[in-house]
């Protein structure tokens, strides 16, 4: 479930998130059940949220958050507060 899933993706990039003074926010008002492969989406959601870390300012916010689209679909979102990628790339 979404709670196992961001638990596990949150508690491995807390000491980076520590270390650059970020602070790594959960959406808790989610209640989302699915079947999936467990590691490989924390290793994902992980990739995503140490990248959002390194490229937010301190004292910045970093959210995890998910959805459900439709019935087939679950859309996860990782948010900062970085500068963003330049509109010309």
């Amino acid at each position: 479930d979404y709670w196992t899933i961001s638990d596990r993706s949150v508690s491995t990039v807390e000491n980076l998130a520590a270390d650059a003074k970020v602070k790594v926010k959960v959406n808790d008002d989610i209640n989302l059940h699915f079947v999936a492969d467990a590691d490989r989406l924390v290793q994902v959601l992980v990739n995503l949220l140490s990248n959002a870390i390194k490229f937010s300012p301190p004292q910045g916010t970093v959210t995890l958050s998910a959805h459900k689209e439709n019935d087939d679909w679950i859309v996860f979102r990782v948010q900062d507060q970085g500068r963003g990628v330049p509109e010309h790339l």
